[in-house]
């Protein structure tokens, strides 16, 4: 028996040794992904539930939305995931035979518009999260007073800036397209709605960098981003019907109507748009006028179609005075100028677009349509004086038209190598126009020592214009993946490229002067027959790499350049040929929780403009003839930037910070000679020329400090900028360095009716040129700055600035300005729909409108003639109606 036993118990330890064996051996697999919503943004703690045979698995998603399993042992599997204000999403997936690791592409999860019954959470809500290429705000965190706008919960957001115009900045860039829930809005155009959707329906706002809806496909990030605005809604806030009617009238003859409506449904937007504008501005008459309509529709399930059309037209008088002073090298030219002038023109614009997006196709096409007519009047005086003493006077009158036709095609398709992907863009533009000027101009020339008048010369003369502009262009991208790296969560590709562009330019100029016998005569050497070519290609080669904490591109790219030229009437022939190399890089790295850091490089290269190329005297300004070079190279720009975007999470501190370096190979700059006219008297005529040397530095930061819970804030901003610039006087090369700089300090304070804001600012911009040692031209402003808005009584609104600013430095006379503007405003009827204002601007008429700027060896100081006192009454009425599943409310 006990031989039975052993024999017994051997047996059961072989067989279990065996089974043991057995399952060991058994094959298990690896599957990982990423969750995002409909704009690819990562949606973190989302619940993820996998079923495989008899087993299952359960996580949530990190920060950046990924997840990951092991030890499946099941060759098929199922996916539950579900997340707080989205549909869940369930799939059935399987592995290949003998594929043990899986990576899943992004599984999207799309807006539930479903309102959970009230929870109150009692933590902290946390106003700012840092992603790679998103900065996300809690609209939670931000205090909203009854009637504030998209923009009044912008303006509280660290590092966003929003002007009286509601332009949008960030970090020095502007932002100009918009998403409602990471979906096309009307127009995209961020001014046009933030300042008429009400803040109220809204739960976060995110900036984005932005490389294209392709790139977001395909996953291929090059280039320079552009800024987008995504906001997103609360949860059940899908459609909605907005819009006003309004109309203002006041001091200076003011008279506008305006109204705009829109309807916004989950499948379909209808917008238009009206206003006209009349007013004494204080140089004469400006009358504007308007009027747009667009639609928007989505067919099947990701397909979408839209079509805008608008109208514009504008009557204005101007007047402006400007002094300009020219460096040379025998010695500096002053011009005092004054301009008096109306212009009056309309244009028409027609907008399409069809995408399409399906799980391995992505199609978008667009296509504009444009026409433009203006004329123009206009009539100026200078005086010059130093090494130059002339007065000129100018009168013309101009006539242009311009029709324009542009396209653009973008396709991406997944490939069937998991990973791999191959994109296409063709492109193309198309503009025309004519345009004839009649110029009568008449010189005075004086004594240089006795100031004594000693000629003058009077010149009649008719330009007509005729210009075709066309270019075409197109890419070509494959990206092939590599063996997965160590960290199975990222990823690796080769990108290969080629891009081309052509561009074809027919540009003639017919110059006729009428003698005092009012006979006209052609002028062969003022005129000019011209057409180019321009033919460039970018050849490139990169590595991407793509993980959870980074993301970087790193290649290389060959881009030569062809320019030909042609002068009929000149019998000139010529062709310029070059070829520039650059580097490519992008770089996105997550340091740590709410901490980024990008760098960017781009290069690219411009051709010379018609005018820069054509070697005949262009003498609209006789006291400055421009004359084109033919001999022109194309000039490649290189760009590079590294930013940083930091965010406590606890204290709400958040800092951003941004530098950048450029450099112009090949750079057209100007040279400004001194010759002797046919009167013996000197003028300035105006060449073009390459040169290197170029170089430019900048910088901007932000930090921002919030206070008892985001009610109170403290935030510091700045940047500079330094430029070495390069310009040629008299054949001789010279530098212009300019520095500028600007600081200031601001603060917010949020109470329960009423917003309170202040700010100190400091800026200084100087420009010194080598040839003129010691002497430098610094403008220097002081800023000052608080602002006040709050409801009372229910049914009131106010709004109240001032500002005082100090300048110094600037060549024109002027004031130091205290500007005092108000209003108030009352709502009516129990839906508060009717609304009456009364404003008030620049109390006490000291308002001026300077600006500097340097072009050359010139700098340009000038002030406009325009009324900026005046007093308005209007009465609009309002219509805010938002909501989902659960029905519409008005918001006020």
């Amino acid at each position: 028996m006990k031989a039975i036993y052993k024999l017994s118990a051997h047996l059961f330890l072989f067989f279990s040794l065996c089974y043991s064996i057995t399952a060991s051996a058994q094959t298990t697999h690896k599957v990982a992904g990423s969750v995002v919503d409909s704009l690819s943004i990562a949606i973190a703690d989302a619940n993820i539930l996998l079923i495989a045979g008899s087993d299952t698995l359960k996580t949530v998603t990190d920060k950046s939305g990924k997840f990951s399993f092991k030890g499946i042992k099941a060759e098929n599997f199922s996916l539950s995931i579900s997340s707080m204000g989205y549909y869940p999403n369930v799939g059935n997936y399987k592995f290949d035979k003998g594929e043990k690791q899986l990576q899943m592409a992004p599984i999207v999860l799309k807006n539930s518009g479903i309102m959970l019954k009230e929870v109150v959470v009692h933590a902290p809500v946390k106003p700012m999260r840092v992603m790679k290429d998103t900065v996300e705000f809690n609209a939670a965190a931000f205090q909203v007073l009854a009637g504030d706008k998209v923009s009044d919960l912008i303006k509280q957001m660290s590092g966003i800036d929003v002007d009286f115009e509601d332009n949008v900045t960030t970090m020095g860039k502007g932002m100009t397209k918009l998403r409602v829930n990471g979906k096309d809005f009307f127009t995209n155009n961020v001014k046009d709605f933030i300042s008429k959707l009400p803040a109220s329906i809204v739960a976060k706002i995110q900036v984005i960098d932005d490389y294209g809806d392709d790139a977001n496909f395909t996953g291929i990030k090059v280039g320079e981003p552009q800024k987008m605005l995504n906001i997103v809604t609360k949860s059940d806030i899908n459609k909605g019907v907005f819009g006003n009617i309004g109309i203002n009238g006041g001091t200076s003859k003011q008279v506008s109507l305006n109204g705009n409506a829109n309807i916004w449904r989950e499948r379909e937007q209808i917008g238009t748009n009206l206003n006209a504008t009349q007013a004494n501005n204080g140089a004469g008459q400006s009358r504007n006028s308007g009027a747009s309509v667009n639609l928007r529709r989505t067919f099947k399930k990701n397909g979408s179609f839209g079509i805008n059309y608008s109208f514009y037209s504008n009557f204005n008088d101007s007047e402006n005075i400007s002094f300009i002073e020219s460096v040379n090298t025998l010695g500096t030219i002053y011009s005092a100028n004054e301009n008096r002038g109306n212009s009056k023109g309309f244009n028409h614009n027609l907008g399409l677009d069809f995408q399409n997006n399906t799980k391995k196709d992505f199609l978008n096409a667009s296509m504009g349509i444009g026409y433009s007519q203006n004329t123009g009047n206009n009539s100026s005086s200078s005086k010059q004086e130093g090494i130059i003493k002339q007065d000129l006077t100018n009168q013309s009158n101009s006539r242009n038209t311009a029709p324009s036709v542009n396209g653009n095609l973008n396709w991406s398709r997944r490939l069937a190598k998991k990973g791999a992907s191959i994109s296409a863009n063709m492109n193309l533009r198309a503009s025309l126009g004519k345009n004839g000027q009649n110029i009568i101009s008449n010189t005075l020339y004086y004594d240089p020592i006795t100031d004594f008048l000693v000629k003058d010369s009077l010149l009649n003369r008719r330009v007509n214009t005729n210009y075709n502009n066309n270019n075409f262009g197109g890419t070509l991208t494959y990206s092939h993946p590599l063996k997965k790296p160590k960290d199975t969560l990222a990823s690796r590709n080769i990108n290969a490229s080629y891009g081309f562009s052509i561009g074809n330019t027919n540009n003639d100029i017919l110059t006729y002067v009428t003698d005092k016998a009012n006979n006209i005569r052609y002028v062969d050497s003022l005129s000019t027959q011209y057409s180019s070519l321009f033919f460039s290609q970018n050849i490139g080669l990169s590595y991407a790499y793509n993980s959870k904490k980074m993301n970087y591109t790193l290649g290389a790219s060959v881009r030569p350049n062809t320019l030909i030229g042609d002068y009929e009437n000149l019998n000139v022939h010529l062709k310029n040929t070059n070829i520039n190399y650059a580097p490519t890089f992008n770089l996105s790295y997550r340091v740590k929780e709410n901490k980024t850091l990008s760098m960017r490089y781009n290069g690219n290269s411009n051709s010379p403009s018609p005018s820069q190329l054509q070697p005949v005297r262009n003498t609209q300004n006789l006291q400055n003839v421009i004359v084109g070079n033919p001999d022109l190279k194309p000039s490649f720009n290189h760009n590079f930037n590294i930013s940083y975007n930091g965010n406590d999470a606890k204290s709400g501190k958040s800092l951003q910070l941004s530098i950048g370096v450029s450099t112009t190979q090949n750079q057209i700059v100007s040279n400004v000679i001194l010759i002797r006219d046919t009167l013996n008297g000197l003028k300035q005529e105006t060449h073009y020329e390459n040169a290197n040397g170029m170089y430019n530095l900048n910088g901007n930061y932000f930090y921002n400090i919030p206070l008892a819970k985001n009610k109170f804030t403290i935030s510091i901003r700045g940047n500079f900028n330094y430029g070495n610039n390069i310009v040629f006087t008299d054949n001789v090369k010279l530098f212009n360095k300019a520095f500028s700089f600007s600081q200031s300090l601001n603060s917010t304070l949020m109470l329960k009716k009423i917003a309170i804001g202040g700010s100190a600012a400091y800026s200084l911009s100087a420009n010194n040129y080598t040839l003129i040692k010691g002497v430098s031209r610094n403008v220097e402003t002081w800023n000052f700055v608080l602002t006040a808005r709050g409801n009372f009584l229910k049914s009131y609104k106010f709004e109240t600035n001032f500002s005082k600013r100090i300048n110094t430095g600037y060549a024109i006379v002027n004031t130091n300005p205290f500007l005092i503007g108000a209003s108030l405003s009352r709502t009516f009827l129990k839906s508060k729909v009717l609304i009456a204002n009364v404003k008030v601007a620049d109390l006490l008429n000291q308002g001026n409108n300077l600006s500097r700027y340097v072009s050359g060896n010139s700098t340009i100081d000038s002030r406009s003639n325009q009324i900026t006192r005046y007093f308005t009454f209007g009465l609009s009425y309002n219509l805010q109606k938002f909501g989902g599943s659960r029905g519409m409310v008005t918001y006020y």
